[in-house]
C-alpha cells in the first residue's frame, strides 16, 4: 500500500483564514485538509492547521507567495 506523507503548511489562529487557504490550495488542484474546527475549543492555542501531501509543499508554498 502506498500511502503519501502529510505535513502541516501552516498554522492559522484565524477560522476564516484558513478556510480561504485551503481552498485556494484545492482549487489549484492541491490537496489540502484542516483539522477539526470543532476541536479548536478544547485547545485554542494550537490554531487551526492546514495539512498537505508532502509531495505537494513546494507547489503550496509558491501558491501562497
Amino acid at each position: 500500500m502506498n500511502q503519501e506523507k502529510t505535513i502541516t503548511l501552516v498554522t492559522l489562529s484565524e477560522l476564516m483564514e484558513a478556510t480561504i487557504l485551503r481552498d485556494k490550495l484545492i482549487e489549484a488542484g492541491i490537496p489540502a485538509f484542516m483539522n477539526d474546527e470543532n476541536t479548536i475549543g478544547l485547545d485554542p492555542v494550537s490554531g487551526y492547521e492546514i495539512k498537505i501531501f508532502e509531495k505537494d509543499k513546494d507547489a503550496a508554498k509558491q501558491l501562497m507567495g
